[in-house]
């Protein structure tokens, strides 16, 4: 039987907590324009297969996320949102300037 070492409450705490705001790296992609989806992805260091199996979505709609092609549904985001341990609002992409509007 392998004895298997027991986690401290605090690195527990600090695995399972749910950012509710960017760090500064974070925040530096996607201010330069990365996708919000990716970066968030591997800031966990996640796989795009593994995400799909934590957050019940389906790897191809994750694909399509990465790449700008489509948003996800509410329940989606809800998923993605859970697996990645953040916050569903830091997963929405910058909002655009409306025309006439600076950045």
């Amino acid at each position: 039987m392998v004895r298997r070492r027991q986690e401290s409450p605090w690195l527990r705490a600090e695995r399972e907590r749910v950012r509710t705001a960017p760090t500064l790296g974070v925040a530096n992609r996607i201010a330069q324009g990365e996708n919000v989806f990716r970066v968030w992805r591997e800031e966990n260091a996640t796989a795009q297969r593994t995400l799909a199996r934590l957050s019940g979505v389906d790897y191809d709609r994750i694909s399509l996320f990465e790449q700008g092609f489509a948003l996800p549904h509410p329940e989606e985001l809800a998923g993605l949102a859970k697996a990645l341990r953040v916050m569903p609002e830091l997963l929405m992409p910058p909002a655009e300037p409306a025309d006439g509007e600076r950045a």
